[in-house]
């Protein structure tokens, strides 16, 4: 029994011994890396920031054109009639039409006047969601520039 027992107890120095030596060697390996990622995968280990400021170029650019062919269409299609003279019959029949259309459009008119109040900060609700978009807009270019400063 004391054979068995001695075998045991040197096969748990052994593999105490192995454990602690791994261990040891992955902390080394930590302590050896600085300044890169090695996560074995070949995508984290360059940076490429020209990426992010290269598609905000284009959306903006893009949203920009968007708006630009908008207004051009509208311009060339869209063109106001003439001005009436006070005494015209035709006014009166125009002032009635108008009045239609906006008794039709009151829901989707109030949708948008709310929701221009809103974001423009004219209510109190719209300037707490005015600050906090501006927060955490401030929080995110801070998390970016500690991220991109960890290389």
């Amino acid at each position: 029994m004391t054979t068995s027992a001695n075998a045991a107890a040197n096969l748990n120095c052994t593999t105490n011994q192995i454990v602690t030596n791994t261990l040891q060697q992955q902390t080394q390996n930590l302590q050896n890396v600085t300044g890169t990622i090695t996560l074995g995968d070949p995508c984290l280990e360059t940076r490429k920031y020209w990426c992010f400021l290269l598609s905000s170029i284009c959306t903006f650019l893009a949203g920009l054109l968007v708006v630009l062919v908008w207004r051009l269409f509208a311009f060339l299609c869209c063109r106001k009639e003439a001005e009436l003279g006070p005494n015209d019959p035709k006014q009166k029949e125009q002032k009635a039409q108008r009045g239609k259309q906006e008794f039709e459009g009151t829901f989707m008119t109030e949708a948008k006047d709310w929701a221009g109040e809103l974001i423009s900060g004219q209510t109190t609700t719209g300037r707490i969601l005015v600050v906090l978009v501006f927060i955490l807009s401030i929080a995110s270019l801070i998390i970016y520039f500690i991220d991109a400063s960890n290389i």
